[in-house]
């Protein structure tokens, strides 16, 4: 510790970073840190451009912008260039540093804190992040109004060559009209202008980051899927086999890293299967076959989860976040155990558990609400904000810009009068919401038979896909899962979806489920008390007004999905029957606010 002239302790405080897109939660962080002590000095640590593209991704300012940019911070008092991503000792002690400033959830490739060392030395102090903003949430707004920030860029001075924007389908594209208002007297016909894809940016993302989405605040396979090309597997039988020698010997290796008595087995002697596949994430069941497997400890397992991660899915969610919430939920027994992670992947436990059904979901209704409880009680380190009005907003937006040439499509979209009404509908949402005040709580958001895991066995149920989770209304989740226990998408002819509205939880139904969840949700919040008739009644209400934003939520996702979505799937079919119950339980609900109004403690619940 050095002093300053009058002998007062002058106290050496170390914050790294990225510090791309610099915004205000930065700013904080820095003065935060800066005002930890009298007679400090910050030191900001600037990670280098190739050790965040190894541990985070791809930067958007450059290394000598972020430098310079941070010089002109007034907390700041001086800059250490290219910090190791792992802050270890060897880095604090020779900058003399006396505390350690970070925000605890950056995380080693084994799960550990990058501040380890510094919590050993008793010299890390933790800063709150700011929740409400990001880097990530800077580049999601960029990307959900592209079409308006190429508009008012093209109206400038650039060409389509500066712009990257060589070889765009301008007959399919809504670039269209911009493009020719900008370019009229150019031939758009040009082989320049054809064929469209936005290069810049799929090649910093990949198409796959379309298929990452969280519910409420991100978006799925919406923005930008016209100027990408088919996402349907063309790899040949040669290039898959090629792939496959290519990808289990690392997905081995990454085992046998976690499981060290994994590596007296042979290579051949462990099996790779991959178990599922999209766009966003591949999995893999990586085991030792039980006769094998005898040698193993007891304490390790013969059959592992690989899940490697969609390239450019970071755009969409934090994977911190997603880490956080993975550890979580297997520390209370809801998911999965996480073994390990990997750069580009995680370890987990695999789970030899069967998907529900829609039978299942009323046989074991007790159990999914008391599950239901527990994760509605659960303190996520994420933001609390919940943003289904923000996303439906968005959303009602790209749909009222969506187009069709085919004539049925066509006929189909008109019907929905998604231009005329839909934003009304959004104000009669909020309107109805309001007065609710419904919990904000950790949701999953999409609580289907397919997301949910049950062992006939142990008669152990588990959520999953919950990485998307976000903090929303309590009733959402509710009144979501009650409307799709009456949505069956295991129909084999077109459009591959049947909703039976007969199948909706009658009241004795929802009476069984709300009991079970109150009497739950009540003891993990260390409250003794009875459950009420009331209280059941006004939960019911609750869910019934929510079960609106549901129909109204996926209905906008699905006419999107219809412009778009090269999946065989009757999309506008699907938003047409989502609305036709929206409107029906609209009706319904007019009654149910005369029982609302009549209930002023439910009223200020």
């Amino acid at each position: 510790m050095d002093e300053t002239s009058a002998g007062e302790k002058i106290v050496r405080i170390l914050i790294c970073g990225v510090w791309d897109l610099f915004h205000y939660g930065h700013a904080r962080a820095l003065e935060h840190a800066k005002k930890l002590v009298p007679n400090s000095v910050l030191v900001v640590g600037i990670h280098s451009d190739n050790i965040t593209l190894a541990m985070k991704g791809k930067v958007v300012m450059e290394y000598d912008e972020r430098r310079e940019l941070l010089k002109h911070i007034k907390w700041v008092d001086e800059i250490i260039d290219n910090v190791p991503w792992i802050i270890d000792s060897t880095l604090i002690e020779k900058y003399n540093i006396d505390i350690v400033a970070g925000s605890d959830d950056v995380y080693t490739k084994d799960g550990n804190s990058i501040y380890q060392a510094a919590k050993e030395m008793n010299k890390f102090i933790e800063i709150p992040r700011t929740e409400e903003i990001s880097s990530s949430l800077i580049l999601t707004r960029i990307i959900r109004d592209y079409d308006y920030f190429i508009n008012r860029t093209l109206l400038k001075t650039l060409s389509l060559d500066d712009l990257n924007l060589q070889g765009l389908d301008l007959t399919t594209s809504r670039l269209n009209n911009i493009v020719k208002r900008r370019w009229h007297k150019e031939n758009l016909n040009e082989p320049k202008y054809q064929d469209m894809k936005i290069n810049g940016f799929l090649k910093i993302f990949g198409d796959s980051l379309l298929h990452s989405w969280n519910v409420l605040g991100t978006m799925k396979e919406t923005f930008l899927r016209q100027s990408l090309p088919s996402t349907k597997d063309k790899r040949t039988r040669q290039e898959i086999l090629e792939e496959t020698d290519q990808i289990h010997p690392l997905l081995i290796n990454e085992c046998q890293k976690v499981f060290p008595a994994w590596k007296k087995f042979k290579s051949d002697e462990i099996k790779v299967d991959e178990v599922a596949g999209g766009l966003t994430n591949k999995l893999y069941k990586c085991y030792i076959e039980p006769d094998k497997a005898k040698s193993l400890p007891c304490d390790t397992p013969n059959v592992l989860l690989v899940r490697l991660y969609g390239a450019g899915t970071e755009v969409f969610f934090s994977r911190e976040n997603e880490t956080k919430i993975f550890k979580k939920f297997a520390e209370m027994n809801l998911g999965p155990k996480l073994y390990g992670l990997f750069d580009g992947g995680r370890i987990e436990e695999f789970m030899p558990y069967r998907t529900l059904t829609q039978a299942d979901m009323k046989r074991l209704s007790p159990l999914i609400a008391k599950k239901l409880a527990i994760m509605h009680t659960i303190d996520m380190p994420i933001s609390k904000i919940p943003s289904l009005f923000e996303t439906l907003h968005h959303w009602i937006k790209v749909a009222q810009s969506v187009e069709f040439e085919d004539e049925l499509k066509k006929t189909l979209y008109d019907k929905l009068m998604v231009r005329d009404k839909f934003l009304s509908e959004l104000n009669y949402l909020k309107t109805s919401i309001s007065c609710l005040n419904s919990p904000v709580v950790f949701c999953h958001n999409d609580l289907l038979a397919g997301n949910m895991m049950y062992d006939d066995n142990t008669g152990h149920l588990c959520f999953i896909d919950y990485e998307y989770g976000s903090y929303n209304y309590r009733g959402y989740d509710i009144g979501n899962h009650f409307c799709e226990r009456s949505i069956n998408y295991n129909i084999d002819e077109y459009p591959y979806f049947k909703i039976n509205p007969s199948n909706y939880p009658t009241q004795e139904e929802q009476k069984e489920f709300l009991y079970n969840y109150l009497t739950e949700y009540h003891k993990q919040r260390g409250i003794n008390t009875v459950v009420t008739e009331e209280e059941i009644r006004n939960l019911s209400i609750e869910a019934s007004i929510f079960t609106l934003a549901s129909h109204f939520l996926w209905s906008c996702w699905s006419i999107i999905q219809a412009s778009s979505s090269d999946i065989d799937f009757g999309y506008l079919e699907f938003a047409t029957e989502r609305m036709s119950d929206y409107y029906r339980r609209k009706q319904e609900i007019r009654m149910l606010f005369k029982n609302l109004n009549r209930s002023s403690k439910f009223m200020h619940s």
